[in-house]
């Protein structure tokens, strides 16, 4: 099938395009069926011109030379008779005149088929150059469009061998991401227990110093008596704090620690 015949082609040039099946370099099938019997047609009208007016180009040129002896011979006479006896070379004047009248017209004619044989080449190359620079740019239009297929091809290609080995990197890359996000948090948490740490000892001392028991020793330890009072009910709220503090970044340090395992292994 003809490329100028398939509709689905896709070209601005229309029927002029083959399709990228079609679209091999160095391929001379580029032209449509319309265009094959437009190069025939001109082939043919250029043959039969040429042929026409060669041939008139001969008969003209035939006919100027038979011209040009008349013309030459009836000079000589003309000059002859003028020298012999001047008033009979009036006698040959009018037949010189038309024969230098019919030259004149048979070297016009000649002149005339010459440039009508310049102007059939002229046309002829032009129609060759139009043809050359419309193979030229079909063919580079081939050629792009077969370098963006095997564009795509390689890119796919390599794509499809080095995809998994990208994405094995982009996670890795995440996963150190991710580490350092959770070092950073480990570093602030054991900044924000040690905080709590010291706020939560500080205000169980204080708590300790206002219970009852801590007055009750101040009083004690005022009044003169030698027996001590047992102790009952003392206030650890401020020490299970601390601990539980201590306890919770222990078990963030592990967690960690465990990540950074599993992301090493």
């Amino acid at each position: 099938m003809e490329s100028g015949d398939n509709p689905e082609s896709g070209s601005r040039h229309g029927k002029d395009r083959l399709d990228a099946s079609q679209m091999t370099p160095g391929n001379l099938s580029f032209q449509s069926r319309d265009d094959k019997k437009r190069s025939i047609d001109v082939i043919n009208e250029f043959s039969s011109r040429l042929a026409r007016l060669c041939s008139q180009l001969v008969q003209d040129s035939c006919q100027l030379d038979k011209e040009e002896d008349k013309l030459k011979a009836f000079t000589e006479l003309s000059t002859e008779l003028s020298k012999a006896a001047p008033s009979t070379a009036m006698a040959v004047t009018p037949a010189l005149a038309a024969v230098i009248t019919s030259h004149a017209k048979s070297k016009e004619r000649v002149a005339t088929r010459v440039r009508e044989l310049d102007s059939l080449w002229e046309s002829l190359l032009s129609n060759i150059v139009t043809t050359i620079v419309k193979t030229t740019d079909i063919n580079l239009e081939r050629a792009i469009a077969l370098l963006h297929t095997e564009t795509d091809v390689a890119l796919q290609s390599y794509f499809r061998s080095y995809s998994p080995l990208l994405l094995k990197r982009k996670a890795r890359h995440q996963s150190w991401g991710e580490l350092d996000e959770l070092l950073e948090l480990k570093n602030t948490s054991a900044d924000d227990d040690r905080e709590n740490g010291a706020a939560g000892a500080e205000h169980g001392s204080k708590a300790w110093s206002r219970s009852p028991d801590s007055k009750r020793r101040r009083v004690e330890s005022s009044t003169p008596t030698a027996v001590p009072v047992k102790e009952e009910n003392v206030d650890y709220k401020g020490l299970l704090e601390a601990m539980k503090s201590s306890l919770a970044m222990q078990t963030r340090t592990f967690e960690l620690l465990a990540k950074e395992k599993q992301l090493l292994t």
